[in-house]
């Protein structure tokens, strides 16, 4: 399935900092050099891919605190 992704950017801090909306889904003739890159505004590290739309349905912000659950908060220390 072709769809558009929102990709939510998070710091170190555990809180977004910064959110690439409606990121359209690349077509499959470009050739991988020309795709297009994205990077966050602030230091990001970590990624979260959700569905186009889906941040500001949310209403997922910059500065919003994000808490990772189970074996991913093990592993991550948070």
């Amino acid at each position: 399935m072709e769809i558009s992704l929102d990709i939510v950017w998070i710091g170190s801090n555990f809180e977004v900092v910064d959110v690439s909306e409606n990121v359209p889904f690349p077509d499959k003739e470009t050739p991988l050099e020309d795709l297009p890159r994205y990077s966050p505004e602030s230091r990001a590290k970590f990624v979260l891919e959700i569905n186009g739309g889906e941040a500001a349905d949310l209403g997922l912000g910059i500065g919003d605190k994000v808490e990772f659950l189970n074996e991913i908060a093990g592993k991550y220390d948070c």
